[in-house]
């Protein structure tokens, strides 16, 4: 009778349950991996023979029993931490002696609590059915994506990816990354005027998944579709996305000074596969040809005055000027006060004020004083010279039409009448180009003009920014050291004063970056255009940008930085000590 009754419940709970759907799904879960697959496994991953591994993590394990016996919590990285916790006997309210101490205790046991990368993996999984992947071997129940990736680039989803390897070309090299991906994994390629499924195949531990997919359709790649999840590409991923350019010995940049006669051009980069190279339209046959790295024996002829040639690699241009001089210098930028001064310009300038000049280029060290031709009524003093900086300073007089000034023989700017509408004889007691020391926070400053500034004439840099002019004194509000620059009123192209502004009593914090090759023989690095070697370092205060370069040897290709960074030239900002260290592969 019970037995009917519990039979007749059971079926109608079980109906409801179906009809309301509240079922809850089961993981299948495969057999447990043991202490021998374990060691077998990690020795194959991280190439060293299993005797070694099973070492360390006999060493590990009695490094965990020492510390977390002893009280002590024991953190793996991107595992957990476990930690060592008692449950203690109930205790009788109306006893007349209480259990205390090592009494107390019922039984011990071990916590861990699962590191944030650990449970990112379950928020990340994809629950995929076995009717969804019938040529698996077994149904696919915790798969993980972790990294999608074209071409040797790494996707990530809404990103623009100009010139980074992600074109339609003839064939494409498409990698999966994860855990527990399915034997064989279906893919979606959709572009501008397609949509095409592949399938590729993964390795034996089911990280990796991944072929080389040839393809007929035309239009840029739009989107990536895998295991549930898509991928938006942005931007025009045609192009060619070049990191650096050597000819010979010498950077390649826009309006480069270069050897004549047959040299070496290596260009670096991304999407280079495919790439042209063309010298004054001719093309030119290519030694070497990858995604990342294109060569070829260059041949241009030049003069003493200069000779104009044009270099295409893929979709980029650089114009060029070659030289048969045997010393030259190759002027890469100019800035007056901070105000950059392109090859050929005019910049006006305001006579007796002092303007300091600041260049950065190959081989500056060619040039001296001598160099340097100004009008006729200028000086030029505290000049100096070194490799890939160089600086001056200037006091112009009275500019007449056609002045120049020129750096060498292949780089002049023009100069135009410097005559202002108004004059700006000191700001907070400081002559032009001085300095004043400020509290933090908002401060005012006097001004003594021929007329009253206006907000819309005064720009600033750095921990400086103007909160308003009232009359003869300007508000300022100060977080750090900066510069405040004031513009003519009737033509905003020419600066007529310039005041530098220290923040009293802030400490400038500095920070070091190193930046290293993986091998000397495989290639070397550089940071900001400085020196170029194994093992570089920079120091600069905090906030800085920094530009770190990787520079692969003869035979070898850049691959992505130790941070995961793929970009070959990179800019990071100073707010820690940094280690980079640049990735090469054979090419």
């Amino acid at each position: 009778m019970i037995k009917g009754i519990f039979k007749v419940m059971y079926t109608l709970m079980y109906n409801a349950l179906l009809k309301i759907n509240l079922f809850v799904p089961r993981m299948d879960r495969y057999s447990t991996i043991g202490y021998d697959q374990i060691i077998a496994y990690s020795a194959k991953a991280a190439g060293i023979p299993e005797n070694d591994m099973r070492a360390t993590m006999d060493a590990l394990m009695e490094a965990f029993d020492y510390f977390v016996t002893n009280g002590h919590s024991f953190k793996l990285d991107g595992v957990g931490t476990f930690s060592l916790s008692a449950n203690t006997k109930t205790g009788d309210p109306d006893a007349e002696v209480c259990v205390e101490g090592a009494d107390a205790i019922s039984r011990l046991r071990i916590n861990f609590l699962p590191d944030k990368s650990l449970k990112d993996i379950c928020a990340n999984l994809s629950i995929i059915t076995e009717t969804e992947n019938p040529e698996n071997l077994r149904p696919l129940t915790s798969a993980m994506l972790r990294d999608v990736v074209v071409n040797d680039t790494k996707i990530v989803d809404n990103t623009e990816y100009s010139g980074l390897g992600v074109n339609i070309k003839n064939t494409n090299v498409l990698r999966v990354y994860g855990y527990n991906l399915p034997n064989v994994l279906p893919v979606t390629l959709i572009g501008e005027n397609f949509s095409k499924e592949v399938r590729i195949s993964s390795n034996r531990s089911r990280t990796i998944a991944g072929a080389t997919i040839p393809m007929t359709e035309t239009g840029a790649l739009k989107s990536i579709q895998v295991l549930g999840k898509t991928f938006n590409i942005t931007g025009d991923p045609s192009a060619t996305d070049i990191s650096s350019v050597y000819y010979g010995e010498f950077d390649v940049f826009e309006g480069a000074i270069l050897p004549s006669g047959t040299h070496e051009l290596v260009a670096t980069g991304n999407s280079l596969d495919g790439a042209e190279l063309l010298v004054d339209g001719v093309a030119v046959p290519l030694t070497h040809a990858s995604n990342k790295r294109v060569s070829a024996d260059v041949t241009m002829t030049g003069s003493t005055t200069g000779e104009a040639h044009i270099l295409k690699i893929g979709s980029q241009t650089f114009n060029v000027v070659v030289t048969t001089l045997e010393k030259f210098a190759s002027v890469r930028s100019l800035t007056a006060n901070g105000i950059s001064v392109p090859n050929g310009s005019s910049s006006p300038v305001v006579p007796g004020v002092p303007y300091k000049f600041v260049i950065t280029g190959q081989s500056l060290n060619n040039l001296s004083a001598e160099s340097i031709v100004a009008p006729a009524s200028a000086v030029v003093y505290n000049v100096y010279f070194a490799p890939e900086r160089a600086t001056f300073e200037v006091v112009f007089g009275e500019i007449a039409e056609g002045d120049t000034i020129k750096i060498g023989p292949f780089f002049s700017v023009g100069l135009s009448g410097g005559n202002p509408s108004q004059t700006v004889t000191s700001i907070g007691g400081a002559a032009n180009g001085g300095t004043v020391s400020l509290g933090a926070g908002t401060q005012t400053l006097a001004v003594v003009a021929s007329s009253q500034l206006t907000q819309a004439q005064i720009k600033t840099e750095g921990g400086v920014t103007v909160t308003g002019v009232n009359g003869n004194n300007i508000s300022v509000n100060v977080s750090g050291n900066g510069i405040l620059r004031v513009y003519d009123a009737e033509n905003d192209a020419l600066t007529i004063f310039t005041l530098n502004i220290t923040q009293s009593g802030a400490q400038v914090q500095q920070y070091t970056i190193t930046a290293q090759s993986d091998s000397a023989e495989t290639g070397s690095v550089q940071i900001n255009n400085g020196t170029v070697g194994a093992n570089v370092t920079y120091t600069g205060n905090e906030g800085e940008k920094v530009t770190v370069k990787a520079i692969p040897a003869q035979g070898y290709e850049f691959s992505d930085w130790s941070d995961g960074n793929v970009n070959e030239t990179r800019e990071v900002t100073l707010t820690e000590n940094m280690n980079l260290t640049a990735q090469f592969t054979q090419a």
